[in-house]
């Protein structure tokens, strides 16, 4: 029950709106059909009134018009002049200013009068300035009138004749060299042509220098460089003709490249030391003078000993040490602070020889080459060598006759000699039987 009471004023609500909506509308259609009739009145009542003053003013024009005629008659009975062509050019003009009216009286009663003044005064003025001694002033102009709108763009004209040549223009700028193009075959050689007409014999020359053999000054004519180092030499060469100039290396006809008459050897190594020779030449004849070049080379080693050198009880040891330099490096063998072994030590060539080595000549040698650029060093040890007691038997037999020669061939439970070969040498022992 208490849900049906709130669905019943919901619908009540809605009846009540409906109700309203449509007394709105037909309120509203009944004010819309009244101002339709008063608006179809009103301009009933204006185009009445339109056609009442369109007639009143057509018997005005018309009275005015017969004024007119008679006073033209009147004052120039010789000129035909039909006013009436011009009143019927002139009325259609008038009705149809009347007949645009847009329903506002005031405005078009106002056009209406402006228009009829105006052709008054056209008729007055060809009356009035064609009398005599009438001269009319015309008026100020009137304001401009807005500009019209542009008019349509007219057809297309017909295509005009072709123009005369114009005059030649300057040559435009030289364009971009173009890349260069493969070289073409060697043309067919020409034919000799024939010899010109021989010419005038000159005028007597001035006296030449007299001709002279080629001379040539060096310097230094000797050089001493270290190594990567450069060298340079100078050669001067006077003669007429002037004679030219080249260096080669002594042995080598191979010239060497060079400057301004100059030698220089960048860079230098040992293998650049030699003689070179700078040659002058001429038509009488050639000279040379001869440089040296002595490039010096630190030491460096060529051979060093082994680190471990082994050697026997007894023997001798040898380590070899050889060096490579400019000035030739002096190798010396040194043995720390202990000095070398007296008697039989020998030092040639850069090698190391000690005779009947023992134990204490074991340990670290040292081999060093030097010269007045420096020094290079290598070290060594020479270790000793102990040999444990080894005896070899050889000739076994029996003494005084013959017997076995083999071990363990000789006869049974006999005694024999036979020869025991030691490390130190052969020495007599004796075999027991077996």
């Amino acid at each position: 029950m208490d849900n049906c009471v709130p669905d019943t004023k919901m619908t009540t609500r809605k009846r009540d709106r409906y109700v309203i909506f449509s007394m709105c509308s037909f309120t509203l259609s009944v004010i819309s059909i009244v101002l339709g009739f008063a608006l179809f009145t009103r301009i009933e009542s204006v185009a009445r009134d339109l056609r009442t003053m369109d007639t009143k003013f057509s018997l005005q024009i018309q009275q005015i018009r017969d004024i007119l005629r008679e006073s033209s008659a009147s004052s120039r009975g010789s000129e035909n002049f039909d006013t009436s062509n011009a009143i019927r050019y002139k009325i259609p003009v008038v009705r149809r200013s009347v007949d645009t009216v847009n329903g506002n009286e005031s405005i078009s009663l106002y056009d209406l009068g402006e228009s009829i003044k105006r052709y008054v005064r056209s008729i007055m003025k060809g009356y009035i300035c064609q009398s005599p001694n009438r001269v009319c002033v015309a008026g100020s102009p009137g304001p401009i009138g807005a500009r019209g709108l542009p008019g349509k763009r007219g057809p297309e004209g017909i295509r005009g004749k072709k123009g005369t040549r114009g005059i030649v223009g300057p040559p435009g700028k030289p364009g971009e060299q173009g890349i260069k193009g493969d070289i073409g075959p060697q043309g067919i050689k020409g034919e000799k042509g024939n010899p010109g007409t021989p010419g005038q014999p000159g005028a007597k020359g001035e006296p030449g220098e007299s001709l002279s053999a080629p001379k040539v000054t060096v310097s230094p004519t000797s050089d001493t460089v270290t190594e990567n180092q450069t060298a340079t030499f100078y050669c001067s060469a006077n003669g007429n003709p002037t004679p030219t100039v080249t260096w080669s290396r002594t042995g080598d006809t191979k010239p060497i490249s060079s400057r301004h008459n100059k030698l220089e050897i960048t860079k230098a190594t040992y293998n650049d030391s030699g003689n070179y020779v700078c040659t002058a030449k001429n038509v009488l004849g050639e000279v040379q003078k001869q440089v040296k070049l002595f490039v010096e080379v630190p030491p460096r080693f060529t051979k060093t000993p082994n680190r471990v050198i082994k050697i026997n009880r007894g023997k001798k040891a040898s380590a070899s040490c050889q060096a490579f330099g400019f000035p030739s490096p002096k190798i010396v063998w040194s043995r720390g602070l202990v000095p070398l072994p007296q008697d039989r030590t020998s030092v040639s060539n850069g090698t190391l020889d000690i005779s009947h080595f023992d134990l204490k000549d074991s340990g670290t040698y040292r081999c060093t080459a030097s010269n007045k650029l420096g020094s290079v060093s290598a070290l060594t040890t020479l270790y000793y060598i102990h040999i444990d007691f080894k005896a070899v038997f050889t000739n076994l037999g029996a003494s005084g006759r013959f017997g076995p020669t083999s071990p363990g061939s000789h006869y049974a439970n006999q005694d024999h000699d036979g020869q025991v070969t030691l490390s130190s040498g052969i020495q007599q022992w004796t075999v027991p039987y077996t």
